[in-house]
């Protein structure tokens, strides 16, 4: 079972399209489920689509109000609705399937690839954090947690369907929280340190893309060529890997352009800061109000 989630506009929509299709024309017997807030754009696929109600969104972000948070709460219900033992394989909209062996096996825990270790020019605020607040660290759960916490990206996370992934998923919505609330700042990629920790410090985290190609640092870019396709020509990118690697061209082209970065970048990097800002004074209140 391949697992993803869309919701907040046509941009994740289209995406999560494209990542679908593409598992699809590769393993045409594989059960594809999609959670969205546009479940007209998933019709006629053969896809299991179920609709992301404005409770469901809300509730999915919780006190702490984070996007990513929905995530976590997704995969928890899939942890406990489906028959003990069935390999559920999330990935993110921003991938593409490129084919080669997609299996769980009997592997507890499985993420897409190791990005780093925190440390002082990656992750930088965590990294802070973690420098900073050793104290509070080691009288909390999280005993451990330290500058050289190896931080898996959570594109792509696996697990078998049961009680034992259930409890991971829990732990991983506490860390999330916990984290939001006593770093404000850091409000992204808050969900992948919670998932890389209750995973490394747990059974352990295999290492596995599993074939999807994850194209993150282009997702702006392919978003806004991909929002000019209708869907016969998405379902023919998913088809074809030459075509994807020209719209990965594409989209690298349009990260070079001047306009591009003038207008679209420079935007999605205001909306993003005050957004955060936001966020921050936010959680802060939360903080400070426990």
């Amino acid at each position: 079972m391949f697992v993803t989630y869309a919701y907040g506009g046509d941009r994740f929509v289209k995406l999560a399209l494209l990542s679908l299709l593409s598992i699809r024309a590769r393993l045409p017997e594989a059960e594809l489920v999609v959670h969205t807030d546009r479940p007209e754009a998933f019709a006629g696929y053969g896809f299991t689509v179920h609709f992301l109600s404005k409770v469901d969104i809300v509730t999915g972000r919780g006190a702490v109000d984070y996007p990513h948070r929905v995530k976590i709460e997704l995969l928890l219900r899939h942890a406990l609705e489906n028959p003990e033992g069935t390999p559920v394989i999330y990935i993110d909209s921003d991938t593409y399937y490129r084919g080669g062996e997609a299996e769980l096996g009997n592997r507890p825990w499985v993420m897409s690839h190791l990005d780093g270790l925190v440390g002082e020019s990656f992750y930088t605020r965590f990294h802070r954090f973690l420098s900073q607040q050793a104290p509070e660290i080691a009288a909390s759960a999280y005993r451990g947690m330290a500058p050289g916490f190896k931080m898996y990206n959570s594109g792509l996370v696996a697990f078998p369907a049961g009680l034992a992934s259930a409890r991971l998923l829990q732990a991983a919505l506490r860390l999330n929280d916990w984290l939001c609330i006593r770093l404000p700042e850091q409000n992204d990629f808050v969900e992948q340190i919670a998932l890389a920790w209750v995973g490394e410090s747990g059974p352990g985290v295999a290492v596995d893309a599993m074939g999807f190609d994850h194209y993150w640092p282009k997702n702006t870019e392919v978003a806004a060529l991909v929002a000019k396709m209708d869907q016969e020509e998405i379902a023919a990118v998913a088809a074809d890997p030459a075509r994807f690697d020209q719209l990965l061209r594409d989209a690298e082209a349009l990260q070079g352009d001047r306009w591009h970065r003038l207008t679209v970048l420079r935007k999605k990097r205001w909306d993003r800061s005050l957004k955060k800002r936001k966020n921050a004074r936010k959680l802060r209140a939360l903080r400070d109000g426990i």
